[in-house]
């Protein structure tokens, strides 16, 4: 199941970078909603079952009890870029 995880993780970062998205200090930042969204289209699990799961693996910085960190008044999740790099070079992405 965790190859499931990354290889979604490493296609989400793939597809934001697509989209314009620039890492800022370590991570790209995600306002949920965004996110959300993407994580809605493969339906294995709930999106916020996924975020848990990343959060878990630490592969998400959020704030103490929550799936999201509050960044200038904005519930985002910040991807860690470090995690994107090496799962893509593990599955040779």
């Amino acid at each position: 199941m965790i190859d499931i995880y990354a290889k979604e993780f490493v296609a989400i970062i793939k597809h934001l970078e697509g989209q314009g998205y620039k890492p800022y200090r370590g991570y790209f930042v995600v306002e949920k909603p965004v996110l959300q969204e993407l994580l809605n289209h493969n339906k294995y699990e709930m999106p916020d079952s996924k975020l848990k799961t990343w959060k878990a693996l630490n592969w998400i910085d959020t704030d103490k009890d929550r799936l999201t960190k509050r960044v200038a008044n904005k519930a985002v999740i910040k991807l860690d870029i470090r995690v994107f790099e090496e799962l893509k070079k593990q599955l040779k992405m």
